[in-house]
């Protein structure tokens, strides 16, 4: 209904049918629940591509799965429209870019195979996994803000995260 920038602790006690003190007594604000649901969001969408990740032959290919995955389902967030829209850019970029909570979950996802690929040698040594889903991340999230987001193609949306994020990784 409203952007996050534009939602109130009212709005969402109203929402959730509570007296804005009860709210209070489990959140510090806003950006606290917000976050929360972000994270249930995250938590939720890895599970669902977890389900996923038996389909992959390799590290760089299953890391290109989970972008272009999370391209094509972050429409169907509850959040989606509020968490990407002009208004809210600002908040989302500070606050859930780097929210340890979801960059967590996804590392726990990813964390299995990235081991094995470190030590067959499919990527370059020295990588950091929690650095690199913070950057799969921000990848994301900013190409979702773009304009051009809509117009692209999943062959598209693959082929650039494949260019200009997956190559960097590779050994």
């Amino acid at each position: 209904k409203k952007s996050v920038r534009q939602t109130t602790t009212n709005d969402i006690a109203e929402e959730a049918k509570v007296v804005r003190t009860t709210v209070y007594k489990y959140f510090k604000n806003r950006e606290e629940i917000l976050r929360c649901v972000y994270r249930a969001d995250v938590e939720e969408f890895n599970a669902a591509f977890g389900k996923r990740c038996g389909r992959y032959n390799d590290f760089c290919s299953l890391l290109l799965g989970f972008m272009v995955y999370a391209l094509t389902e972050s429409p169907k967030m509850r959040l989606y429209k509020s968490y990407f829209n002009d208004d809210s850019a600002p908040w989302i970029e500070e606050i859930l870019l780097y929210d340890e909570g979801a960059i967590d979950s996804s590392v726990r996802l990813l964390s299995p195979h990235f081991e094995k690929a470190l030590q067959s040698g499919e990527i370059r040594k020295g990588i950091n996994l929690v650095e690199m889903v913070t950057w799969a991340h921000r990848i994301n999230s900013s190409t979702i803000l773009s304009p051009v987001y809509k117009e692209q193609s999943i062959h598209q949306m693959r082929r650039q995260v494949e260019q200009f994020f997956i190559q960097s990784i590779r050994a």
